[in-house]
């Protein structure tokens, strides 16, 4: 059961000594799935910024869903785009996201 205002989760996160991709992915999707798209993409960025982590498929597909429920489709794309470069342009879960965009 997801937390209505995330704030635990998140405070939970902020404490863990090492944040590696599992956990950056957890707090991005986990955004998505509270219907918090905007906090999600804010995740995404810190993680691509500041955590030195590189997103993987899940971390990609759940920032593409983030853009479809904002309505931002040229963000969307970006993601796209990342995804192409990243290799991942055959995998199911982001060809998923991005139909559904």
């Amino acid at each position: 059961m997801l937390c209505p205002d995330f704030s635990v989760t998140h405070h939970v996160f902020e404490s863990l000594p090492v944040r590696d991709a599992i956990s950056w992915t957890s707090m991005v999707s986990g955004y998505v799935r509270a219907g918090r798209p905007l906090e999600s993409l804010r995740m995404f960025v810190k993680m691509s910024t500041f955590g030195g982590v590189e997103p993987n498929a899940f971390t990609l597909s759940s920032a593409v869903k983030a853009s479809s429920d904002l309505g931002d489709v040229r963000l969307g794309r970006c993601f796209h785009g990342m995804t192409m470069t990243r290799g991942f342009e055959t995998n199911h879960v982001i060809a998923s996201a991005l139909v559904y965009m």
